[in-house]
């Protein structure tokens, strides 16, 4: 399988971005955090809706991987020209929940595979979305939570293709 020249380099921003957001220092990450209220409000909302529901591990990831999706987007779309909302969030959610849903019925693991391999084709900035999984994998804070762990990464999915879906088309 041939890698493309844009899929390396995203890669490695995406590295990068992560290493940024570990070391960031607290004025700057005050920083960040208001940009982000102001360019898109509702990624502030949605991570301050996970504080009271996950432990302080999870939500230093949950942080971490908000961040990273905030400043990416930020450097490859203009992320001040459309704010996201709940309807537009909640179509990309709905339509990813249909599809975990049916895939978790593929009983076929080869199936499965093939299925979310192609789901992933039409992901504009894979790259990431791959990085929160492995991200998701390296952190260990959800080893023992298994539902919770894909619960998120399809909040996550459903945030990039959402901003996918208004930044890149709008």
């Amino acid at each position: 399988m041939e890698i493309s020249v844009r899929l390396a380099e995203e890669t490695l921003f995406i590295k990068e971005l992560h290493t940024k957001v570990q070391e960031v220092e607290q004025h700057e990450a005050q920083i960040l955090t208001d940009r982000m209220r102001k360019n898109q409000p509702f990624l502030v909302a949605m991570l301050m809706s996970f504080e009271p529901k996950v432990n302080d591990e999870q939500f230093d990831y949950l942080l971490e991987m908000f961040c990273i999706i905030y400043l990416f987007f930020e450097e490859k779309t203009n992320i001040e020209k459309i704010a996201i909302t709940d309807a537009m969030y909640d179509e990309k959610y709905e339509t990813n929940l249909q599809f975990a849903e049916y895939l978790d019925g593929e009983e076929n693991e080869e199936n499965q595979l093939e299925l979310g391999a192609l789901n992933l084709e039409n992901m504009h900035f894979k790259s990431l979305y791959t990085a929160m999984i492995f991200l998701s994998d390296e952190s260990k804070c959800f080893e023992n939570d298994e539902e919770l762990q894909d619960g998120i990464l399809l909040i996550l999915k459903a945030l990039i293709e959402c901003l996918e879906s208004y930044l890149l088309n709008e």
